[in-house]
């Protein structure tokens, strides 16, 4: 009698076991029910910073304000989201489901995971559709092995277990959503590049990349004369290939109108596809840089210290041309396909 007792009470709370994981398994707890083509509008609240996000085809917008400092105007930037970026966002919300969940009423702690609410630590997610709002409140980052821990209130009160990588992207956001590459062709596929200053003349050149399935035996060098190895456009190649992209205010396609005879340096590779870059200098603020990709179309600033480089090596470059003597390609054992 006692074990048949026993046996019933082992098989309740198998029964209330099963149930609280059928409730709250990964399968059955969706956070939120849409996919990235579905969302109207992202809000991220932190203590610090509001920002506002709107997805778009081509380009997002961001809006940026200060919270602290109500007296500092809105950001707004409009720009491109990188391939990795989108795969994250495509994967994540197809729909975004909870590793794990739990009935908020049995977490005693919640400082434990991230989300007390008292240290003022916590943000502010909502994922909006035409149809409804999904509020999260999320926990500090680094908190369950790099995923999230956050509190939703639908369809019931509980803790979820989400995917740290995309409460990363909308926590830093725009920089961690942005495409950061100007150029899409490697320095491999770039068989030449042409530089000219528009307001310059006389001062055009083309680099040549003479190609070999040894990269360590390719090189640059200045179409206008016989093929050599050429340091100073090595060097600008490597500086033109490390650019990135800062950030993109709606502001910059303004600047970049208003600015038409700015320093500029346009840059034609043939590669895989022909791109066309154009960067300028803002002289007014020479910190500034400026560009434009025929890939976007879109206006970016560039970061500074990257560019002022690029413009250096460039106007070193367009002096250089007739008095560096070339350098001829090292000679090898077995040859290197050069004559002797």
């Amino acid at each position: 009698m006692r074990f048949a007792y026993v046996k019933a009470i082992l098989a309740a709370g198998a029964l209330s076991l099963a149930l609280t994981a059928l409730l709250y398994s990964p399968s059955q707890h969706v956070v939120f029910d849409a996919t990235l083509d579905e969302l109207t509008s992202i809000e991220l609240e932190s203590p610090s910073l509001k920002v506002t996000l709107v997805p778009g085809k081509s380009f997002w917008s961001a809006r940026t304000s200060q919270i602290k400092d109500a007296s500092q105007p809105p950001v707004v930037q409009e720009f491109r989201v990188s391939d990795k970026a989108l795969a994250t966002l495509n994967q994540t919300l197809a729909p975004l489901t909870a590793y794990r969940a739990w009935p908020l009423t049995q977490i005693d702690e919640l400082a434990e995971y991230g989300l007390s609410r008292e240290d003022g630590k916590k943000s502010i997610l909502s994922l909006k559709t035409n149809a409804h709002t999904t509020t999260l409140e999320l926990g500090v980052d680094g908190y369950g092995h790099r995923d999230t821990y956050a509190i939703t209130h639908t369809p019931q009160p509980s803790m979820v277990l989400i995917n740290g990588e995309l409460t990363r992207l909308f926590t830093y956001a725009p920089a961690s959503l942005m495409d950061k590459d100007l150029l899409t062709a490697t320095s491999q596929e770039i068989k030449s590049i042409s530089i000219t200053y528009t307001h310059i003349k006389n001062q055009n050149l083309a680099l040549t990349h003479h190609i070999n399935t040894d990269a360590m035996m390719s090189y640059w060098s200045y179409t206008s004369r016989s093929p050599g190895r050429s340091l100073l456009a090595s060097r600008f190649v490597s500086q033109l290939m490390n650019l990135k992209v800062k950030e993109a205010p709606a502001e910059a396609a303004t600047w970049w109108e208003e600015l038409p005879t700015t320093r500029e340096l346009i840059i034609h590779s043939k590669g895989t596809s022909d791109e066309v870059v154009t960067l300028r200098q803002i002289p007014k603020a020479p910190s500034t840089y400026l560009a434009r990709s025929s890939r976007t179309h879109h206006v970016v600033t560039l970061y500074e210290p990257l560019a002022r480089q690029l413009f250096l090596t460039a106007q070193e470059t367009l002096s250089g041309e007739s008095s560096e003597t070339p350098l001829a390609p090292p000679r090898h054992e077995f040859g290197d396909g050069h004559h002797h």
